[in-house]
C-alpha cells in the first residue's frame, strides 16, 4: 500500500498529516462524526467469553457485566456454526471456539439477565444468521422488548468462514 513504517516516530513527523488539529463532528470525520465525540456516547465493552456451555458462558457474562462490561459477543463454536445439534455433531467441534447453542432454551440460558434495552448484543453468525435472529426476536418478544429497542449486530460471513475453515456446511452459493 506505499506505506513506509519506521522504528520510532518523532514530533516533526506529524507535522504534514493535514487532519491533526481537526475537531469531532468536523469534516473530514476522523475524530468521529458527532460534535461531542465519544464524550456522550462512549465506546462500548463487549469482551468476548470462551465459555463452551450457555450456563458457564452466563455465568461469566454477569460476572463480567458487573465489572463494567457493557455489551454482549457471542461467539459460536464450530458445531452451531455448522447449523449441527451437538448430538450430531463431529467430535470436537461442540464447545470449541466458543458457544454451543442446540435451541432457543440454550439461547435464553446464555443471555439469561441480560436487559435487551439496554445491552447491545452482537452474534457472530457464521451461516446461520436466521435462527439466531428467530432466537433474539423470540427472547424480545417474551420479555415485551420492542424490536426497535435492540441495538447490536447479527454477522453473517460465510466467506469468512470457508476461508477460516475451509469447508462451508452448505453450497457457497446457499451460503
Amino acid at each position: 500500500e506505499g506505506i513506509t513504517l519506521h522504528p520510532l516516530y518523532f514530533q516533526q513527523d506529524a507535522q504534514d498529516i493535514a487532519h491533526q488539529y481537526t475537531i469531532p463532528g468536523v469534516p473530514p470525520y476522523v475524530r468521529s462524526n458527532k460534535t461531542r465525540g465519544y464524550l456522550k456516547d462512549s465506546w462500548r465493552i463487549a469482551q468476548e467469553i470462551t465459555a463452551g456451555m450457555p450456563e458457564d458462558y452466563n455465568v461469566a457474562l454477569q460476572h463480567d457485566m458487573q465489572r463494567g462490561q457493557s455489551g454482549v459477543m457471542l461467539i459460536l463454536d464450530q458445531a452451531t456454526r455448522a447449523g449441527y445439534d451437538p448430538d450430531h455433531a463431529e467430535a470436537g467441534q461442540v464447545g470449541i471456539d466458543g458457544l454451543s447453542l442446540a435451541s432457543f432454551a440454550d439461547f435464553k440460558a446464555a443471555l439469561k439477565g441480560v436487559d435487551l434495552r439496554e445491552t447491545p448484543i452482537y452474534i457472530e453468525a457464521a451461516t446461520i444468521p436466521l435462527p439466531l435472529t428467530a432466537f433474539l426476536v423470540a427472547m424480545a418478544n417474551e420479555e415485551g422488548v420492542s424490536l426497535s429497542d435492540l441495538r447490536g449486530c447479527i454477522a453473517s460471513d460465510p466467506l469468512g468462514e470457508l476461508v477460516r475453515y475451509g469447508v462451508l456446511p452448505t453450497p457457497l452459493e446457499t451460503a
